[in-house]
Order: C-alpha cells, then structure tokens, then sequence
C-alpha cells in the first residue's frame, strides 16, 4: 500500500488500529500528543510553519517521546532546551508542533557575533536607508573607527544594547546625519508581547553575557525591562505577556567546534531538558519506509498502542520498482554505520569538523534517485530509476557518500561496509528484479486542494466522472483497512499518467489503472 487518505489538518485513521501519536480536535479547539493535551490556536501566517514541510516527519517512538517532553514544558510554561547531534530533529520537532497547534514562531540562531540588540531591541533611525547603513556598520565592527568601536565593545561586554546617546555618538563618528530615533524592538520582546514561541538555537554558541541578559525572560512567570529603551517593563506588573509565549533553546555538545560548555547554573535555567540522541539504524529505515511506502510506525508506549498510520508518500514512485522495500532497510544501515564512523572519527578525523551523515542526506538521495535521468549520448535515450534502478542507485550511493570521503584509508572503509551490505559497485547482491508490491492504490492528497491536474474527459476507461464505486466483496482486508472502512467511492477523473483518481469522501482520493479498479471495486447501479 502506497499511502493512506490525509485530512486538511486531521490525523490519518491508523490502518493497525494504534491510535495517531498526535492527534487535532477541530471541534474541541486540542491537541493530543500522546497523552499531553494542547490547546489548538490554529493561527496562520508566514510564522507559522507550514504542514508541507514535514511530510518526511516520521512520527517513530523516539521521537513522540520528544514530541511529549515538549508539549508536557508547553503546559507547564516552562523554558525548554534540546541538546543533540546536529540534524536530530531538535528544532524541527518544536516547529511540527507548531504547525500542528497553529502557533507562530521566532527563530533565532546564534553565534559569538550576536548581540543583545539582536534580541532586546536597539535605537534606529526613522528613516529606513539610514537604518540599513547604520545596521550594516554595527554588523562589521572591522570598518568602524577606533572611537565607535570602543563605544560598541564596551556596550558589548556589559551585555546589553547601546543606549540612544552613544547610538547617536557611533552615527556622528561615522559621518552619518540622523535627524531622527526610534526604538525598535527585538525579537524578544516582540515574541512576548504577541504569544509567539522563540526558538534559540545554537545557544552555546552565544557569549555568556549575552545570554545572561534573558535570565528574567527564563523565570516563570517571565518578565523583561526594556532598560536599553524606554524603561518599559513586560510582566511584573508591567505590559502583559501573552499567555501563548514559550522559550525554547537548542544546542549541540560541547566539543563541536566553536561551542562552550554553558554554566550548570546558566543551563538550570531550562527546567525542561532533554537529550537527544542520533537515530537508530531500525528509526532510519522507519523513516524511509514514510518516505516511499507512506508508512508510519506503530510502537507502544506507556501502556497504549500507537502508529501504523498510513499517509501520501513523499517519493512513491520509487515504490513502482520491486526489490525497493528489501533494499531500504540496507540503504538505513549504510547510513547509520558511517554515522557512527564519523562521530566516533574512525573516518574524517583529518578535518577539522567531522563528516555529518543525517536525515537530510537521505532524503535528498531519494529525491535524486526518483528525479535523475541519464541520457545515452549515441541514442540520446533517457533512463530514469524504473528503467535502471541498480544503476541510478550506484550513482546516489556515490554522490551521497563516497564523493564526501578524502583520503584513501577512509574510503576504503566505506567500501569495505558497502562490500559487506551487498551494496557497492564491485559487490552488488540485492535484487531489483522482482515485481513490485501491489497491496492497494496509490492515495494521494484531496484532489480539491489542488495537488492534482485532473484531466477533463467525461470518459475514462468504461468510467464517468462522478460514478459511484463501492469496495467488492472479495477485496483484500488489508485494503479495507487502509480505506478506513469506507464503503463508497466517487469517480472524479484522471491524473496526467492516466490513472483513474477515485475520491474518499472530502478527505483524499486515490489514483489506479482502471484495471486495477475493476479488481478491487465494483460500479453502483444508478439509483442504488
């Protein structure tokens, strides 16, 4: 089975009877992660992140325990930080939820360059081509003279923002006329006052007197003086701080280049913390399973059963091609072997920075195999993965992983662990011969959400547009149960293969050969 149907902002009905680790309640205004409720704000916007960009989001146990920890802070109003390896889902999990919750978010990354103006806020002039060409000089305190960049480390040092006088001192020493100031808020504050959840990554790459400027913006309930400004105060007493405010903080360890250890009393600050560990070799081949087949794991937790949804596949015609399945679960241990090689610096440790193998490098090896064509120069034919599969995948393993490899020693181990799977060049032993799996169709998302072009003819392979189907009687149960028990069907037109596009009631459709139509359902007689 290829997918199951997906809803606007619904969960998928779980094809193995597990109940969806995160669950909306449109009626009810919720959200359930696993047994954590949240309140649905179902906002929309630029900030809020869109549900597009976590199709490749595989709901696996690690992860809705992460998912849990952050909604159980959420609740609790407290300060939450992450710590991993880069690329573990840290920040994208707070972004999942929310998207899922509509809430929007502000995003900050860290460095040793970033100051508290950044954050709190700074003076600006009311002019919007001066501001840029003032921002651009205190950018670069390499171009400022020797005056205006006393004036600026000293500010620095303190851990806070210029004042409005010595803003006006670096403008006059740098020759630049400002008839006219204003404030202008960071991020912080802004994230406060309108309910946003601010995200700070990175946070150890921040100078410590940086970081000790949000200590009051960590304490429950949180506050902020604006003393850089106008004295303004949000909380204690002050301007109120929105209810929907929530701080998060992201970070890798310690040894990672450029990062410092932040002080256990700094990082206590964070009554939420969790580690984050690198995915296991079994969550990597979980994860591409979501990706091709549109699959989500099923796993327990705290006594109830959870997953088996089944959703649209990101690359499902990757499934079009038999032997894919057998060879995933190969591709997930390649990966998570030199995962390990280069986080231990058994390969890469002549560089300065280790080899980073992650989720993204899957993902974009799939996107390759599924777009690449090779074009034969004699013939000018093209072939594409259903035409060469072993061939194009020689080609990603190459371009994904060998062409990141320096040194001869440190290839030969790569080699060598693709010798081992059966996977490489010289010793390829997976076969891509056998058909294809054919559990069911293809589900696609709503064809009204527009991410069909259905064709407009009436007539389609013994079909019309808007006939009845109904599930017959001999269909498989494993069918049944990834239509979600549904009993009748509507014809709504093809797709551009010329694949018939068969609604699920409002929520999804799905996409077969007529033929395969005819094997699994039946046509209801008018008037029945």
């Amino acid at each position: 089975m290829d997918g199951l149907p997906l809803t606007s902002r619904e969960s998928a009905r779980p094809a193995s009877g597990g109940l969806p680790p995160v669950a909306v309640d449109t009626e009810k205004r919720r959200v359930h992660v696993l047994e954590m409720e949240l309140p649905l704000r179902g906002e929309s916007g630029p900030l809020v992140p869109r549900p597009e960009r976590f199709t490749h989001f595989t709901l696996d146990r690690r992860t809705a325990e992460l998912l849990e920890k952050l909604a159980t802070a959420i609740r609790l109003r407290e300060p939450c930080l992450l710590e991993g390896e880069t690329s573990t889902s840290k920040t994208s999990s707070i972004e999942y939820l929310a998207s899922v919750t509509g809430t929007p978010v502000s995003r900050l990354n860290l460095s040793g360059q970033t100051d508290t103006s950044e954050l709190i806020g700074r003076y600006v002039p009311n002019d919007g081509r001066l501001e840029a060409s003032f921002g651009a000089l205190l950018s670069d305190a390499g171009q400022l003279t020797e005056a205006s960049r006393a004036i600026v480390e000293r500010a620095r040092r303190q851990g806070r923002g210029l004042s409005l006088l010595e803003s006006q001192k670096v403008a006059a020493a740098e020759g630049i006329d400002v008839p006219e100031w204003r404030w202008q808020d960071g991020v912080v504050p802004v994230a406060m006052r309108e309910g946003r959840w601010l995200i700070l990554d990175e946070l150890n790459l921040g100078e410590p007197q940086v970081l000790e400027r949000l200590n009051p913006v960590l304490e429950r309930p949180p506050s902020l003086v604006l003393t850089e400004g106008d004295g303004r105060v949000l909380g204690a007493g002050g301007e109120p701080v929105h209810e929907g405010f929530r701080v998060f903080a992201t970070m890798n360890p310690a040894e990672y280049a450029g990062r410092s250890p932040l002080s256990p009393a700094y990082k206590d600050r964070f009554t939420a913390y969790k580690y984050v560990s690198p995915p296991s070799e079994a969550e990597y081949a979980e994860m591409l399973a979501l990706l091709v087949y549109g699959e989500q794991p099923a796993f327990s937790l705290h006594g109830q059963a959870y997953g088996g949804q089944r959703v649209a596949p990101l690359f499902g015609r990757l499934a079009r091609v038999g032997g894919v399945r057998g060879f995933l679960p190969k591709l997930a241990k390649l990966h998570a072997t030199l995962e390990g090689l280069a986080r231990r610096r058994e390969i890469g440790r002549d560089g300065r920075e280790r080899i980073a193998f992650t989720r993204r490098t899957l993902i974009e090896l799939l996107g390759y195999v599924e777009r690449v064509e090779v074009v034969d120069r004699r013939t000018e034919e093209t072939r594409s993965f259903e035409d060469s599969p072993k061939e194009l995948l020689q080609r990603a393993l190459r371009y994904f992983y060998l062409d990141r490899i320096a040194g001869e020693e440190d290839l030969r181990k790569v080699e060598d662990q693709l010798d081992a799977i059966g996977i490489s060049e010289r010793q390829w032993l997976h076969d891509l011969a056998s058909p294809p799996e054919s559990a069911g169709p293809q589900i696609v998302p709503n064809v009204a959400g527009g991410t069909i072009l259905l064709t407009p003819r009436r007539e389609l392979a013994g079909y019309r547009v808007g006939e009845a189907l109904r599930l017959r009687d001999d269909a498989p149960a494993q069918l049944r149960n990834a239509l979600g028990g549904g009993t009748r069907f509507t014809v709504a037109g093809s797709s551009p293969d010329g694949r018939l596009v068969v609604r699920i009631g409002d929520g999804a459709c799905f996409k077969e050969t007529p033929e395969r139509i005819g094997e699994w359902f039946r046509k209801v007689p008018a008037g029945a």
